[in-house]
């Protein structure tokens, strides 16, 4: 698989080193802003290529030039765009990120193009229906990172209430809905006496996953921030992996949905080689889901209307 990476922040680097050792990325071709920025980046990435299983080569490319970096690949993983200030929500980033990067040169550069796309950078939602939009890309193959995060923090916060021992891999549950505070947890059904888990405890779970990324970040000190970066790039690398073993891998992404006009939020995803190969939307049939969904589809209206997309 040969995956183009567009951004070379905190995230970016992450998933550039994740992505060079994984055995089923075959080259990466990176783009951003500056070019100068990615070389001492690549060059110490290509110094480990012999030691790892299948990655034959680090390519930098400045913006200008993404489309020979397109060219040469099959999967565009996006991460680039402004971050969220202190005190801020993703949601105030959207129209800067949509006026800086999405609309007037991703947009353009993925035109026609036969690759599938993930996005990272926040709102994600947003920015994936954007790219969706005005782009001519179908939608299963434009799609964002969405709960994938949260659906991991979910598990593991689940788990080490369980057992100290539980790895959050055997624990089934989901996060679904939008990348944000309103994000629904749909918690496993078979656990516990009374056939699921207790009203408190399932509260105490969203509220770790919910404060999840904060509780990172106030680790860092004055002038040197932490990042939530760990959950993110794992996510980045099991979408990719899904994509490029055709794993019929189920996974909360953001896609188009039905029946919701443009709007874009997180379901369980068969993801495979051509994209989104499924939507499992017995879930949102669930009371619970339901009504969290709307919370995540108001708000989403609500953002995308006062930044003038939706009247």
């Amino acid at each position: 698989m040969r995956v183009c990476l567009w951004g070379a922040g905190n995230i970016g680097i992450g998933a550039a080193r994740r992505l060079s050792t994984s055995p089923f990325v075959s080259e990466i071709h990176w783009v951003n802003r500056s070019r100068e920025k990615l070389r001492p980046l690549v060059i110490d990435l290509e110094h480990g290529l012999p030691l790892t299983p299948s990655c034959r080569r680090v390519v930098p490319y400045a913006q200008k030039d993404a489309g020979r970096a397109l060219d040469r690949s099959d999967v565009l993983v996006v991460t680039a765009g402004a971050p969220v200030p202190p005190g801020a929500t993703r949601a105030d980033v959207y129209e800067t990120n949509r006026d800086e990067l999405f609309a007037p040169v991703l947009a353009p550069a993925v035109h026609d193009w036969n690759g599938i796309v993930l996005v990272v950078s926040n709102p994600v939602d947003a920015l994936a229906r954007l790219l969706h939009l005005r782009s001519s890309l179908p939608w299963e193959r434009v799609f964002g990172l969405g709960t994938v995060v949260e659906t991991a923090r979910a598990r593991h916060a689940i788990g080490s209430h369980l057992s100290p021992t539980r790895p959050g891999r055997e624990v089934w549950a989901y996060c679904v809905g939008t990348h944000d505070p309103d994000f629904v947890l749909v918690p496993p059904r078979p656990v516990g006496h009374d056939g699921g888990l207790r009203d408190d405890v399932i509260a105490q779970v969203r509220e770790e996953v919910a404060k999840g990324a904060d509780r990172v970040k106030s680790a860092g000190t004055e002038g040197n921030p932490a990042a939530t970066l760990h959950p993110v790039v794992e996510g980045i690398l099991l979408v990719v992996e899904a994509i490029a073993r055709d794993a019929h891998a189920v996974l909360t992404v953001s896609t188009l949905q039905d029946g919701d006009g443009s709007l874009f939020y997180s379901v369980p995803c068969t993801i495979g080689r051509g994209g989104v190969l499924h939507r499992h939307m017995g879930v949102v049939e669930l009371p619970v889901v339901r009504a969290g969904l709307e919370r995540c589809r108001k708000h989403q209206i609500d953002l995308l209307r006062s930044a003038g997309e939706l009247t």
